[in-house]
């Protein structure tokens, strides 16, 4: 496509998946139906008159009944929504329902998929809008460097036949479906790449540590299950990852424990290996323009919660010892703990923070 031609805007639908997100779903469903007219909206049990809300604002609503509700499977289902309301849709804007989209993004993300047809789909930069610790500490998270990447996260562009090509998301994940299908892509050479320019702005929600250490338990589970599934292919490198956070959550602080109980000295050692672990992730955070005490706190945090990690494998390896599907690992305080699964989960890029 010439660089003079404006990107052909009917060709895009979007849907955006969500439960409960009040007053900031009808915004972004407000944000979206600025660039891209049709939108389906798939709900997950809201009791807060999310469906009715968002037909109101111009979606088609759709209520997922019965069932395990995912992330992944209100997007399936919203992608054949889609394309049954605009057949002639050649791709899709994934959104979660407590983003806005940003100005500008669609327009960039379709030109670079029209010009670049191996691409599968292309992400942006993600924020955080609040200003509390929390928010800043995720929006570090979303701060990856543009270029290419080897996943996108929920908010993002999708070439629709890559997805059917890839057999579409894996409704039975509770977390990671982005990677999952990226992996699957990856594998039959299709790319992704991140684009500079602001994509969306994402309320966390998170005010406690306990929130942030079930979001790190998540995404064990979800680094253990996804690398498991893409072991043969681009996925193995999650297994890698697997690797780390045993390291660092179970074995260096059994090791501790051991060397307090008959060889002090090892225990030098092991506390090196974590200052290591986190002066290097405090060096990432500061050639970002962070302040000291964030790019602290950052490492600190993500170095503790490695612990949190090895809860969630070992909550991925007990479930399939038993033979049962895992429950949703939810740290959102407004999502009742005996309520089905919620389809907004993918909080991060690929639903699960991204490897430090």
């Amino acid at each position: 496509m010439p660089e003079d031609t404006p990107p052909n805007l009917s060709l895009i639908g979007a849907v955006i998946i969500g439960r409960n997100e009040g007053d900031r779903l009808i915004a972004c469903i407000g944000s979206v139906r600025k660039v891209i007219e049709r939108v389906v909206y798939v709900d997950s049990g809201s009791t807060d008159g999310s469906v009715d809300r968002a037909r109101a604002a111009g979606a088609v609503s759709v209520a997922l009944k019965g069932g395990r509700f995912s992330a992944a499977r209100g997007r399936q289902e919203g992608l054949d929504v889609l394309q049954h309301e605009a057949p002639g849709a050649e791709f899709v804007q994934f959104i979660d329902g407590d983003c806005l989209l940003r100005e500008g993004f669609v327009e960039s993300a379709l030109a670079y998929l029209q010009a670049n047809p191996r691409a599968a789909a292309v992400t942006g930069r993600r924020r955080e809008e609040g200003t509390t610790f929390y928010s800043r500490l995720i929006d570090i998270d979303w701060d990856i460097p543009p270029g290419p990447v080897g996943y996108v996260g929920g908010d993002s562009l999708w070439r629709i036949s890559a997805i059917r090509q890839a057999g579409g998301w894996a409704s039975e994940l509770i977390a990671g479906e982005e990677p999952d299908l990226c992996f699957r892509l990856r594998d039959k050479a299709w790319v992704f790449h991140r684009l500079p320019e602001e994509m969306t702005l994402h309320d966390i929600r998170m005010s406690s540590f306990g929130q942030y250490w079930r979001r790190s338990t998540r995404a064990g589970h979800a680094y253990m299950e996804v690398g498991w599934r893409r072991r043969h292919g681009s996925g193995r490198a999650w297994l890698r990852m697997v690797l780390s956070i045993c390291i660092y959550g179970l074995a260096l602080p059994l090791a501790f424990v051991a060397s307090a109980i008959w060889f002090w000295p090892a225990g030098i050692v092991v506390g090196v290996l974590y200052l290591r672990l986190a002066f290097s992730m405090y060096r990432r955070c500061r050639k970002t323009g962070r302040t000291s005490g964030l790019s602290l706190a950052y490492a600190l945090f993500t170095t503790v919660c490695k612990a949190a990690g090895v809860i969630g494998i070992s909550k991925y390896l007990l479930g399939r010892l038993s033979g049962s599907r895992a429950r949703i690992i939810e740290y959102r305080t407004d999502i009742p703990t005996n309520s089905p699964a919620d389809a907004r989960l993918s909080d991060s890029i690929g639903g699960v923070p991204p490897p430090p």
